[in-house]
């Protein structure tokens, strides 16, 4: 089978699934005018984004070899680490995703993205999926894992999407039950937004700077906040070590993406901008992923078109 077919497989189970959830936002925001608009602007950006980030490859054959299968049972255990940390010893989720990332990227490099893949779905909430569950999901991910390979590469919260689109369509499906926004206050939603893209930038520094790896400089960023967030433990601290670690993914961009830090500082802010008016589905796996997914898709496909369109008012 041409690697064309499997890459646009891929491309289309992670852009049908992010449409979906970009579609129940806007039906549970319908009400509100603001949160609408923004999410369609999203939207416009997300999808000319996608368009643009669609998979080229033609020459190569795709195998199913050991290494496939391998890749997909790295993602399960990947994901059983986080998932029995937090069920059996409460340990909390984003330091044990975290751990997971730095283990891979110290130890086991080659697997180190199908590892880090499977962490995201072991940040889910215990509450959510029972073992048969997880496993099924985890599965399931494993095998969209191996499909988008060689798509969406150089962006970030690739992973974290990946991650996230069987649990949510599974969850929305027999549970139908979203977690409505948290709420904040104005001092807390400056500190979301400067905090995130400050985690996006450092990953970023980390990751291409001084060239650890998106995976290393993702998890190495997301223990140290983290530590000092869940620490000192407040409901805030707690749900900011979450939306911090999830900023990292947005650092995790190759340099040939984001073109330059600004990108990368501003897609940070739009991530914390999407997690407080979209709806998060806090306790889903890949979450924090797809939101920096989206903020960095869009911003990739917004910064195109206005380019396009620049050069299309300059000609005429």
């Amino acid at each position: 089978m041409k690697k064309q077919i499997i890459n646009y497989i891929g491309y289309f189970m992670i852009l049908l699934g992010v449409i979906s959830y970009f579609g129940v936002s806007l039906y549970f925001k319908r009400n509100d005018i603001g949160n609408i608009l923004f999410i369609s602007l999203l939207l416009v950006g997300f999808l000319y984004g996608m368009f643009k980030a669609r998979p080229i490859n033609t020459r190569i054959l795709f195998k199913l070899d050991k290494d496939v299968f391998l890749g997909i049972v790295v993602v399960i255990i990947g994901g059983l680490i986080p998932y029995m940390l937090n069920k059996h010893l409460n340990f909390n989720v984003v330091l044990g995703s975290a751990v997971v990332g730095i283990a891979g990227g110290l130890v086991l490099k080659k697997y180190e993205a199908a590892l880090y893949c499977g962490s995201f779905i072991g940040m889910c909430s215990t509450e959510v999926f029972n073992y048969p569950e997880f496993i099924l999901v985890s599965l399931l991910t494993g095998v969209l894992f191996i499909l988008v390979k060689e798509v969406f590469n150089g962006y970030g919260g690739k992973l974290g999407t990946t991650a996230f689109i069987f649990g949510f369509l599974f969850y929305f499906t027999f549970y139908n039950n979203p977690n409505l926004p948290s709420t904040f206050t104005p001092i807390q939603i400056v500190i979301v937004i400067v905090g995130s893209s400050l985690a996006a930038w450092i990953t970023y520094v980390f990751n291409v700077k001084f060239e650890l790896g998106p995976v290393l400089a993702s998890g190495l960023v997301g223990l140290g906040l983290g530590v000092v967030l869940v620490l000192e433990g407040s409901r805030f601290s707690l749900n900011l070590a979450s939306i911090i670690f999830g900023a990292t993914f947005v650092g995790m961009c190759s340099k040939e993406i984001a073109k330059n830090e600004w990108f990368i500082i501003i897609s940070g802010m739009l991530f914390g901008g999407i997690y407080i008016m979209m709806i998060p589905f806090n306790g889903l796996g890949g979450m924090l992923g797809t939101t920096a997914f989206i903020s960095t898709i869009t911003l990739y496909g917004l910064r195109n078109l206005v380019n396009k369109t620049r050069h299309f008012l300059q000609k005429y």
